[in-house]
């Protein structure tokens, strides 16, 4: 039975007053405290193994409410994560669980959050985002981008940050909006590394500081996510590591 051992990680930063990054996997969501970890395993040939970082916007309180409402949603139906059209199935359910939220007098309106996933089926690997929470793969001594940034214009030159004018995220709209999330799928092989992180992470840490930080020791998320910090740490910042196939 291939199996991958897994690290989560996330802290609140040097600057946030609130950690509205959410983490989770089928044995554990992150619960909003200021620094938390995890590690285990995924199986990765039978059933369904799956990792998301969701990073919420909308300010004190209401971030952490849309991103964890989002990880619960789809924590529940991870049914659903076993194909392109039900990976697209689950994020319309996890987006419509923030506009519930809103309605119920839970959280604020306009809150919103990004999302980025992977899921393991069998043979094949599943990548999903919307929003600019990113997943990597490394491959022998290569790093690739699998997701795609949903923001408005370029990097800017010799700086890690971005910009942050989202051009599509769940909630962070008055109304209901259409969702088209990015989806791809390839054959993993055995020595593949997975890296899922919020923008906390890859505005900090340039592709190449990534790979020189991923370091498969104790807990290489947290090895990630200390990195970050060292960086700057000016947004809450939040990584997955996934590691290869072990026996």
């Amino acid at each position: 039975m291939a199996r991958r051992r897994v690290w989560a990680a996330t802290d609140i930063g040097l600057v946030r007053k609130t950690n509205e990054d959410c983490f989770g996997l089928a044995a554990t969501i992150s619960d909003g405290r200021s620094r938390e970890e995890w590690q285990g395993e995924l199986n990765t040939t039978t059933g369904v193994g799956w990792a998301v970082i969701a990073d919420g916007m909308g300010g004190h309180e209401a971030g952490e409410i849309a991103s964890r409402s989002v990880v619960e949603s789809l924590h529940e139906r991870a049914d659903l994560l076993v194909s392109e059209a039900g990976i697209v199935a689950a994020l319309n359910e996890a987006n419509a669980t923030i506009f519930e939220s809103i309605a119920g007098g839970r959280g604020r309106p306009g809150m919103g959050s990004t999302i980025v996933g992977v899921v393991f089926v069998r043979q094949l690997c599943f990548a999903f985002n919307i929003g600019d929470s990113r997943l990597y793969l490394k491959r022998k001594s290569e790093l690739f981008q699998m997701s795609m940034d949903d923001t408005m214009g370029a990097s800017r030159s010799g700086m890690h940050s971005r910009s942050h004018a989202l051009t599509q995220s769940l909630g962070g709209t008055r109304y209901p909006v259409p969702l088209f999330p990015h989806i791809r799928t390839w054959r993993p092989i055995c020595d593949d590394i997975l890296i899922l992180g919020s923008d906390g992470l890859s505005d900090m840490l340039s592709d190449d500081e990534i790979l020189t930080n991923l370091v498969l020791d104790e807990h290489p998320a947290r090895g990630l996510v200390e990195a970050a910090l060292r960086a700057g740490g000016r947004d809450n910042v939040t990584a997955i590591v996934i590691g290869p196939e072990v026996d």
